[in-house]
């Protein structure tokens, strides 16, 4: 309903006027017509909160009752074509429709009459014919303002209920006994927000009993006050005079009116209100001690919890203000001088270039600041490009010898910078900037080839190559190369070892298959050469190496290609895939300045839109900019900047798209601006040697097993590891050790 008398009573004044070069910059005036091909709407004028517009506009209803019909007529702005709804229904259905002084013709919409009107100012008239005068008439939704005229008598308060339907029928009391029984109770509860500038949220709460009415109370809002939104069930309008006029039915209802002050503010009035409104009132002060810290005088202070007032407020401290009471602002101390530190979070991503010379970093900083305005980059990082809520900023540098950086005007920061470090490769500042931050998360994207041995610097550092390694790993190695070493010689124990370290954590790496070989190997050392346990154990050697040749074979392959070419590392991963942690600040509605509620008007330059159309839809990315959030028009109005053509703004370095090796980076806590993290990289010449070498240790290592297995020579070496030990004991407590790993192999 608040809805509907809106709208009613914003049509019955002039219609907007609008300016075709207020919103639009001349060059783009010709493109509109071509932008929006597709939406009709974006003409209309907004509502107050300029979220969602109305295209037809209704004025006063008139409607003139008679014995045997009812006349109607109504004026409607239409800005965009459309249909129009009639009083009636299916049953009660309009006769002798003209549209300006025209016919018209009258279609079922629903159960709704309704007309389609074209754009313009219009008048709708109408009648009703019937034999016996009808109960109610149905008024439609767009409606809110009626003129009731039954029998030549003027009706000042027609009856309408929730579901539209005008009462004719006569009322059977007596206008004192109506004026008895038509009671309203007013509660009123302010809150007062001590921020730049001041507001009050004015909350009034309504017991209304009787026959529906129009009511007209206050002023409503203090002196020197600019209302900023109402949120009102009944229908309502605010007169330019602070006067609040509703149209009341019985019920509580409760209406909220936010407003600002003009100007400076040091005291409040009470003013004695002519009208429909309360002598006393209760108001709630929500301080801000950033800003100010005042006292409040003048005023009876009260205990909230004692009060009515919304369980929200109750705890700030409240105040009883009778009708020409002045609350006074005694100001102790403007300002904060010790503000609270900042609290800012960083996230950065780091991307190595392919030839190790240096970085492109990306971060994107959020949180607030209240010890400065400004955002410095410290050496050795190189500024490119910033954006502050979406919007590009000037690099600026204040002095000569000065670290570059931005200008930030709003305590919530939430800004993108990109940069480039062409610095060693080996280290890297943790923050980069010349602040402390509260939180910091990091990303190293590694390009094909390099490789992270470890971090220091960092507090968590989960993908290295060091970190990788568990005692679990340490011990099976250590066990192996043990047991080769004492098997057969400590060279033959050394080569296990290096071989093992540079293979673990490989992808498809021969690892847990080499426990088996070295397992029966021991036990056909102890056991006698012929017997069926011999056999079974000499069967499960031969399909333990065959194993181990069918898992070594394409490992070693995949190792000497990715030595020649590190792409290949990962066969079904794509180089330029984009990376799904690029961060873009949101554009803030403040970056759009404000936009008048007004409708633009279509008097464009025509231009032929299908040929345009087809143009447009021929290109491959078409249909995703038209899916696009940011273009539609329809989810959001904003009004286009002004911005200077000569204007230099910096665009930065450009950054990387591709994604490949990923390594993340934690801090536990706040990071300071000097910190540094060390690398331990690997380069794609070291990668290439350490491929190779895994390659060729391996081959020998299978080899040697070959031959210990399947080689003519096998019985003499076993012989000369026997008279070497001179002791079985130590052999079978190997193998004893090697079988217990095996039950614990996953």
């Amino acid at each position: 309903m608040l809805y509907l008398f809106s709208l009613s009573a914003w049509a019955s004044t002039d219609p907007p006027q609008t300016d075709p070069h207020q919103n639009i910059p001349p060059p783009l005036q010709s493109w509109i017509n071509w932008v929006l091909p597709e939406s009709q709407d974006y003409t209309c004028p907004f509502e107050y909160d300029k979220t969602t517009q109305h295209c037809r506009w209704p004025s006063r209803l008139t409607l003139n009752v008679k014995a045997a019909q009812a006349e109607f007529r109504q004026q409607w702005q239409v800005y965009s074509p459309g249909w129009l709804a009639l009083p009636g229904n299916a049953k009660q259905w309009p006769q002798a429709v003209q549209l300006n002084d025209k016919p018209a013709i009258v279609t079922d919409r629903r159960g709704v009459p309704s007309v389609f009107a074209p754009e313009g100012l219009l008048t709708i008239q109408g009648a009703f014919q019937f034999s016996r005068r009808p109960e109610f008439v149905q008024m439609p939704q767009q409606t809110g303002l009626l003129d009731l005229t039954i029998d030549e008598t003027a009706v000042a308060m027609p009856q309408i209920d929730n579901q539209g339907r005008l009462w004719l029928t006569k009322q059977k009391q007596t206008d004192e006994q109506a004026a008895e029984e038509n009671r309203l109770d007013i509660h009123v509860y302010r809150q007062i927000i001590d921020e730049i500038p001041l507001q009050i949220t004015t909350r009034i709460e309504l017991d209304v009993a009787g026959r529906h009415r129009e009511v007209v109370l206050g002023p409503v809002m203090l002196n020197r006050h600019i209302a900023l939104s109402l949120d009102s069930p009944l229908p309502a309008r605010l007169e330019s005079d602070g006067r609040l006029r509703l149209q009341v039915r019985p019920g509580s209802w409760v209406l909220t009116l936010r407003s600002r002050q003009e100007g400076a503010t040091y005291q409040l009035t009470l003013t004695p209100s002519e009208g429909q409104w309360v002598d006393e009132e209760i108001w709630v002060f929500k301080a801000h001690h950033d800003l100010r810290i005042v006292e409040i005088g003048g005023v009876t202070a009260i205990d909230p919890q004692q009060t009515a007032l919304p369980s929200t407020w109750r705890q700030y401290p409240a105040y009883q203000v009778r009708a020409g009471d002045t609350l006074a602002f005694i100001e102790k101390r403007r300002g904060d001088p010790d503000p609270a530190p900042d609290r800012l979070a960083l996230e950065r991503h780091f991307w190595l270039d392919f030839d190790g010379q240096g970085y492109s970093v990306q971060d994107h900083i959020t949180g607030s600041m209240t010890r400065g305005w400004r955002l410095e980059m410290a050496e050795p990082g190189l500024l490119g490009r910033v954006a502050v809520n979406g919007q590009d900023q000037f690099i600026t540098r204040l002095e000569a010898e000065d670290n570059t950086g931005v200008e930030v005007r709003r305590g919530q920061v939430n800004l993108v910078a990109d940069s480039r470090l062409e610095t060693a490769v080996s280290e890297l500042p943790a923050v980069g900037w010349a602040h402390d931050f509260q939180n910091v998360n990091a990303t190293l994207h590694l390009p094909p080839g390099w490789r992270l041995l470890n971090a220091t610097g960092v507090d968590d550092v989960p993908r290295t190559w060091l970190k990788q390694w568990t005692l679990l790993d340490l011990f099976i190695v250590l066990i192996m190369a043990a047991a080769i070493g004492k098997l057969w010689h400590w060279a033959w124990g050394a080569l296990t070892l290096f071989t093992m370290v540079l293979i673990s954590h490989e992808t498809h790496a021969p690892y847990w298959v080499w426990l088996n070989i070295i397992a029966t190997i021991g036990l056909l050392r102890v056991l006698p050469e012929i017997g069926w346990f011999s056999r079974i154990v000499r069967s499960y050697r031969n399909l333990s190496l065959i194993a181990l040749l069918i898992i070594a074979l394409p490992f070693m392959m995949q190792q000497a290609r990715q030595s020649l070419y590190p792409q290949l590392e990962y066969p079904l991963k794509k180089l330029d895939q984009p990376v799904q942690t690029r961060h873009i600040a949101p554009v803030s509605a403040e970056a759009y300045g404000e936009m008048d509620n007004q409708a633009i008007p279509k008097s464009m330059p025509s231009f032929n839109m299908r040929q345009e159309s087809r143009i447009m839809d021929s290109l491959p990315q078409q249909q995703a900019y038209k899916d696009a959030d940011s273009f539609s028009v329809k989810k959001s109005k904003k009004q286009l900047l002004q911005i200077d053509p000569n204007a230099q703004v910096q665009t930065g370095p450009g950054l990387p798209q591709w994604g490949w090796r990923a390594i993340t980076m934690h801090w536990s806590g706040p990071v300071q601006h000097n910190q540094t993290i060390d690398l331990w990289l690997f380069s794609p010449i070291m990668n290439s040697v350490l491929g190779f070498m895994r390659v060729i240790l391996l081959a020998i290592l299978i080899v040697f097993f070959l031959w210990v297995s399947w080689g003519s020579g096998a019985r003499r070496l076993f012989k000369k590891a026997y008279l070497f030990n001179k002791s079985i004991s130590p052999a079978a407590t190997t193998t004893l050790l090697l079988i217990g790993l095996l039950l614990c192999w996953p």
